[in-house]
C-alpha cells in the first residue's frame, strides 16, 4: 500500500470536528447579525405586513370561501352529473354549473342565516350603549372635572 503523500493530507481531513464547529459558530454569527437586523426594523416590517395583508385579504377571504365550499359543490356533483350526462351531450359541464350555481346560493343562505341570528343581539348592543353614553360622558365630564379642581396647573 503506498502512503500519502503530505500534500494530499488536509488539516480538515485529520480533524473533521474543526471544520463541523467552525460551521456552526459561522451560522450562529449570522443567525445572530439577522435576528439583530430583524428586531431593529421590526416596526417597519410589521407596517409592511400589515399593507400586504390589506391587499391580499380579499384572495384570502376567496381561498377560505373555496375550502369551505368545496365539499358542497362535491356533494351536489355526486348527484347531479350522472343523471344529466347519461340524458344531454354537455351533461358534465351544465352539472358543473348548475352545482356552482347551487353551491353559491346555499353560502349566501348559510351567511344570511348566521347575519339573521347575529343582528338582533348586535342591535339591542349597540342601543344599550346609547342609551347609557349620556351616564358614561357625565362620568367622565365629572372626573376630569375632579382631576382639574385637584391639579390647578394642569
Amino acid at each position: 500500500m503506498e502512503e500519502p503523500t503530505r500534500q494530499n493530507k488536509s488539516k480538515f481531513h485529520a480533524h473533521p470536528h474543526y471544520f463541523q464547529w467552525g460551521l456552526t459558530a459561522f451560522c450562529v454569527i449570522v443567525s445572530s447579525a439577522i435576528v439583530v437586523f430583524l428586531l431593529q426594523w421590526l416596526p417597519i416590517i410589521w407596517t409592511m405586513f400589515q399593507k400586504l395583508l390589506g391587499i391580499l385579504s380579499p384572495f384570502i377571504y376567496g381561498f377560505v370561501m373555496a375550502y369551505l365550499l368545496m365539499p358542497v359543490f362535491n356533494a351536489l356533483y355526486k348527484k347531479i352529473q350522472p343523471p344529466l350526462s347519461r340524458r344531454l351531450k354537455n351533461g358534465t359541464r351544465i352539472a358543473k354549473g348548475l352545482c356552482s350555481i347551487l353551491t353559491l346560493l346555499i353560502g349566501v343562505a348559510v351567511v344570511g342565516v348566521l347575519l339573521w341570528m347575529v343582528l338582533p343581539q348586535l342591535i339591542v348592543s349597540v342601543f344599550s350603549l346609547l342609551e347609557s353614553m349620556d351616564t358614561y360622558l357625565n362620568e367622565i365630564s365629572g372626573w376630569v372635572a375632579s382631576l382639574l379642581k385637584d391639579n390647578p396647573v394642569i
